[in-house]
């Protein structure tokens, strides 16, 4: 950020989160989020799929929680049955609004369906590049 901000790179990617300090200081411009939907922490850029005409570009940033391969179905719902509600509690949700997270939640089968979808998204584009691993 500090590169760009001073003119030495002309851009780059970064989450909401990090960047929102050099924004809201005018060192660096906010031209486009990456998600498929606006963000309500930055509700007036538009989407990059939007701006450059590329549907259903989606680059997000996010975070999940894992548990041992073989964990029990009823360890795993109620650990995000539990997580749901920690992250339903509106003064957590403020607190996370606030350092420019945006939490969106999902359940254990959301999540797994999000993961199957990433890792055949990412997969395929590292495929199509010819990027092998070393």
């Amino acid at each position: 950020m500090a590169d760009v901000a001073s003119g030495h790179e002309d851009f780059m990617v970064v989450d909401l989160a990090s960047s929102q300090a050099f924004v809201k200081a005018g060192r660096l411009r906010a031209i486009a989020v990456t998600t498929s939907t606006r963000s309500s922490l930055a509700p007036d850029l538009p989407t990059i799929s939007d701006s450059l005409k590329l549907p259903g570009y989606d680059l997000r940033a996010w975070t999940g929680l894992f548990g041992p391969a073989g964990m029990s179905k009823e360890i795993t719902e109620r650990l995000s049955s539990e997580l749901q509600k920690i992250l339903a509690r509106t003064d957590l949700r403020s607190r996370l609004l606030a350092g420019n997270m945006e939490p969106t939640p999902q359940g254990s089968v959301e999540f797994a369906t999000f993961l199957v979808d990433q890792f055949n998204v990412w997969g395929t584009k590292i495929k199509d590049a010819g990027i092998e691993s070393e």
